[in-house]
């Protein structure tokens, strides 16, 4: 019985190690992303938001949209805003590509996580007011205003305009 577990436990061992080459996988480590590739990377996620911030504002205005489509752009921003600071990671600032990441974000790392948590927190909220069975589209308004408020801080502070 021993042996057999022995056998077993050695087998898992191989075979675990032999998974990657069997998946057609390279057993090397990942390369590491370009800084212009991160940079990228973050400008698509940024215009997701900036994409679902627009369909929250039509909402917001009473040019349309229903509390479903508000509950679910209300997520897209906060499953982005979760990622927000790994997005930024160092030297991927300003000349960078096109980055609009202004050096301060890195100098003042932890105002830049507060200001991003704050787009978690509100987009939650957002989230949360929507998907209610009493759903106040006013109070829900009044939520996208607070989301609007949250980002604008963020760019206002560490995004560099762009001529």
């Amino acid at each position: 019985m021993v042996d057999a577990r022995r056998f077993l436990c050695a087998a898992a061992i191989a075979g675990s190690a032999l998974l990657p080459l069997v998946a057609g996988l390279d057993a090397a480590p990942a390369r590491a992303a370009s800084a212009e590739d991160q940079v990228a990377h973050r400008q698509d996620e940024m215009k997701k938001q900036g994409k679902a911030i627009k369909a929250l504002m039509t909402f917001a205005k009473g040019q349309g949209g229903t509390l479903a489509e508000v509950a679910q752009n209300a997520e897209i921003i906060h499953q982005i805003s979760l990622t927000v600071p790994d997005l930024f990671p160092a030297g991927t600032a300003v000349g960078v590509d096109d980055s609009g990441a202004k050096p301060e974000i890195w100098t003042e790392w932890d105002h830049f996580k507060q200001l991003a948590a704050a787009v978690t927190k509100e987009s939650a909220t957002l989230s949360q007011l929507a998907r209610a069975a009493s759903a106040d589209p006013a109070a829900v308004s009044a939520q996208v205003a607070a989301v609007g408020k949250a980002c604008g801080a963020c760019h206002e502070s560490y995004r560099a305009r762009k001529n």
